[in-house]
């Protein structure tokens, strides 16, 4: 995994950390917002999400709250953040 790793066209290497957005269906017109961080290590990775039904908030504010940790500076592995998966519920406040 020394490699970088692709995601949404961009590449992220080790001991960096890009926002990002995958795009999604055309119908909804919206694309997927994404945090990667990579710490100086290559393993283990963790993905956290938030907002898989839409109405549900308190993951996206976990997310927000974990990127301020001054603690990722000694980050080890990859964290993938997806605060809004489902990007139209969340907008609409709708499952």
């Amino acid at each position: 995994m020394s490699e970088p790793l692709a995601i949404g066209g961009q590449m992220v290497s080790r001991c960096s950390r890009k926002l990002g957005e995958l795009p999604l269906q055309p119908l909804y017109k919206h694309t997927l917002p994404v945090q990667v961080l990579r710490g100086t290590k290559d393993s283990p990775r963790l993905f956290v999400s938030g907002a898989i039904h839409g109405d549900e908030l308190n993951g996206t504010e976990i997310i927000r709250q974990l990127l301020k940790r001054s603690t990722l500076k000694r980050l080890r592995g990859t964290l993938l953040l997806v605060p809004m998966v489902n990007v139209y519920g969340f907008l609409q406040h709708s499952r």
